[in-house]
């Protein structure tokens, strides 16, 4: 998925910088479907004959924040939460530094979400 770009007039005057960053950060929050919660989950990306774990960062009831290492993802996956009998199907919004965010097909219940913030150990992998 490539964004295409546009050519934009480049603004003289710049604003500080904190203004800048609060202005991101309140366009970012005014995005977001749905409130993200810290957690701290082991989560497995199941692959047609294999398996990739990870850690869950942030979870919402449309998505996650994984940590997946070097691992390169596809685009569309299913992803196992721990304490969940289920899997979710997941599509990659973002990756950069180990890190993806991924959304939802269907939506994790508030219920779901509440569960997860539990926090839980994550297991070494292999056990």
């Amino acid at each position: 998925m490539l964004a295409k770009l546009t050519a934009e007039p480049v603004n003289t005057h710049m604003p500080d910088k904190n203004s800048a960053r609060t202005a991101s950060l309140d366009s970012a929050e005014q995005n977001r479907e749905a409130k993200r919660y810290s957690v701290l989950r082991q989560g497995k990306i199941l692959l047609r004959g294999k398996s990739i774990y990870c850690a869950i960062h942030d979870l919402s009831t449309n998505g996650a924040k994984l940590d997946v290492g070097d691992v390169t993802l596809p685009e569309r996956f299913e992803l196992l939460v721990s304490g969940q009998d289920q899997p979710l199907f997941a599509e990659v919004r973002w990756a950069h530094g180990g890190f993806a965010g991924v959304s939802f097909f269907e939506p994790l219940s508030p219920a779901e979400v509440h569960a997860a913030r539990v926090r839980e150990r994550l297991k070494p992998k292999g056990r």
